[in-house]
Parts: structure tokens; C-alpha cells; sequence
């Protein structure tokens, strides 16, 4: 079995369950993914645990700058030029429903694969990112790119090193340290410079994939990231998207959680795995009255335990855009 390498980095304490839950879920539906591991701040019983895994390197000796999702061309860059071939990036907060490769065989080697923004994301499209970045249109991508999860061989270091170089401007580097909400969208993270790059006259000719959000990764972005049809949608056809994303709140995290958190589909995926983890399984129930009835008439499943907050949002976000078109 060939070993696919797959770079992971975190530098958050509190997200290393979600780097155990990803690394026992990969180890079950991909075993021929090898873990990079990359990571900054975490115990000695994370370090400890990650060393017992067989499906993880620690990769100690790779730089990665400042940190935070910036980091993730110049890791990738090192893992294609030590002749890795291809290079599979995955989020920590990612977790395998089921096996992902049924998703990039079909595509061949050649493409470029990422993921689908959720569906209400923010600004989608390329248009106006390629113009905040400086760059010429070379074509347009309908749907905001989201790095969570991606794959790129050799022919691909061309794109990196160009993305790396946007994440090193001042410019972007400045308005990173502003909350998210008051940068300009298009310096909003490095995935919009991702965007605009793809988009731009220079990279137009390059092949590309974008996994479809809600069918092959759900994206759970507050309550109808994962949107209330597509999960009905795989509920009738008895499937799961096989990439389980917790954007946002993370599910596992202490303190007062929002109904999104409670009802995550990442949660059923995760409770086979929880003692593997030798972490705490307590977040998996809900805490919420409504919440755990949601969950119990659902039978705690991963599409229907969200639904209905998911479409009394989506009414919500509708409504409040008729209101806006009846005023002006």
C-alpha cells in the first residue's frame, strides 16, 4: 500500500481532541495516510499520545512561521520539494465519516483539489477577490475556495510559492491582526487570497476540483453551514459526506455552547473513537433541553439531529432579505 502524506498542523490547546478524533478516524477509513505532524503549544500527554500512533510523524524539525492557518504553503511546499507525491492537506477539526478516496481517485492526478466555502458563506466568488488582491481575471469561480482540505502534486509549487508570497505581503500581514469582521473580505484569511489566485490569468489554466459542500464534506458552520436540504437529501439516500468539518465552535469545547455546537453531525461520527482518544466524551450529549430532544427523536442522527435549527435559520436569513428587498 502506497503511503499518502497528509500535513497537519495546530497550535491551539484546546483543539488537540480534535487532532486525536481525526488521526483514530483516518487510521480506520484511510489507513494509507500518514500524518506530518506539526504542532505548537500542546501537553506532554498530546506529544505522548501522537507518538503511539502509527499513522503519525512528528515533524519537529519543520519551520512554520507565525503560526495560525498561514502556515499551511510553506509546509506543503516542504513535503512536495522531500519528493512527496501528492501532498494532502487536512484541517484538525476535520473528521472521516467514511473513506475519502472514492472522492479524489475518480478525479485523477493531475487536479488541484480543495472544498466548496459553506453555503452562506460570506462574499462567495472570486470576482471581487481577485481585484482586492492585484490580480488580472483570468476566470470565475462561482464558490469561495476553503482550504480545510486539499490535495496538489509537483506541477502545483508554482501555485504555492505565489500563495505564500501573498500571505507574506504587509498589507495582509497588517490586517491580520484586526478581528475578522473588520478586515476587507478579500484579506479576510489565506484562503481568499487561495481564491484570487485560482481565479487570476496566471493560474486559469491549472485544473481544479472542489469538493461539493453537503455532499462531500459538511461544512458546520454555525446552524445551516450543513444546510437543512442537503441533510435531508443524504438522510433518504442513507449517506453521510464522508468529511465532517467543525467550522467555528468546536463541538468538544467547555462553557456555554451554541445549539450548532450540541448538534453537530461531527459528534455522532467522533463517539466510536472517544477511549481510543483517552479524552472526555461528556460534549457529545447535548446540554440543552430542545437540543437533546432534537437528538433523541433523531436517534442522535448525524444528517437529522441539526435539521430543524437548521432550516428555522435558513427561514430566518430568507426572511430577512425580503424584508430588505420590501424597503428598498
Amino acid at each position: 500500500m502506497n503511503q499518502i502524506p497528509v500535513c497537519l498542523y495546530e497550535d491551539r490547546k484546546d483543539c488537540f481532541p480534535g487532532v486525536r478524533l481525526l488521526v483514530l478516524s483516518a487510521r480506520k477509513h484511510e489507513p494509507s495516510w500518514i500524518f506530518h505532524g506539526v504542532f505548537k503549544n500542546f501537553e506532554i500527554s498530546d506529544r505522548e499520545w501522537l507518538e503511539n500512533q502509527p499513522n503519525v510523524v512528528l515533524r519537529d524539525d519543520l519551520t512554520c512561521g507565525d503560526g495560525g492557518w498561514n502556515v499551511k504553503p510553506a509546509l506543503l511546499i516542504r513535503l512536495l520539494e522531500e519528493g512527496s507525491v501528492p501532498v494532502l492537506w487536512c484541517d484538525s477539526d476535520i473528521i472521516l465519516s467514511g473513506p475519502v478516496s472514492c472522492l479524489l481517485d475518480p478525479l485523477g492526478e493531475g487536479r488541484m483539489v480543495a472544498t466548496e466555502e459553506y453555503v452562506w458563506g460570506r462574499l462567495k466568488g472570486s470576482e471581487s477577490r481577485v481585484g482586492g488582491w492585484g490580480f488580472t481575471p483570468g476566470r470565475k469561480l462561482n464558490g469561495t475556495v476553503n482550504s480545510c482540505f486539499m490535495r496538489f502534486q509537483a506541477r502545483h509549487l508554482p501555485l504555492l510559492q505565489a500563495w505564500a508570497g501573498c500571505l507574506a505581503r504587509d498589507e495582509y500581514r497588517q490586517t491580520q491582526r484586526l478581528p475578522w469582521n473588520q478586515r476587507p473580505h478579500y484579506f479576510i484569511s489565506d484562503q481568499d487570497a487561495l481564491t484570487a489566485l485560482l481565479a487570476s490569468e496566471k493560474f486559469a489554466h491549472l485544473e481544479m476540483q472542489l469538493l461539493r459542500n453537503g455532499r462531500d464534506i459538511a461544512q458546520c458552520f454555525e446552524e445551516d453551514g450543513y444546510t437543512a436540504l442537503d441533510r435531508l437529501r443524504n438522510s433518504m439516500m442513507g449517506r453521510i459526506p464522508p468529511l465532517i468539518h467543525a467550522q467555528g465552535g468546536k463541538p468538544w469545547q467547555g462553557g456555554s455552547r451554541a445549539n450548532f455546537q450540541q448538534l453537530s453531525a461531527y459528534g455522532p461520527v467522533a463517539l466510536p473513537y472517544i477511549d481510543d482518544a483517552e479524552i472526555s466524551g461528556d460534549w457529545i450529549e447535548p446540554d440543552d433541553r430542545f437540543c437533546c430532544f432534537l437528538d433523541r427523536i433523531t436517534f442522535s442522527s448525524p444528517n437529522l439531529r441539526g435539521c430543524l435549527p437548521a432550516a428555522m435559520r435558513t427561514l430566518n436569513r430568507i426572511l430577512i432579505n425580503l424584508r430588505r428587498i420590501w424597503r428598498k
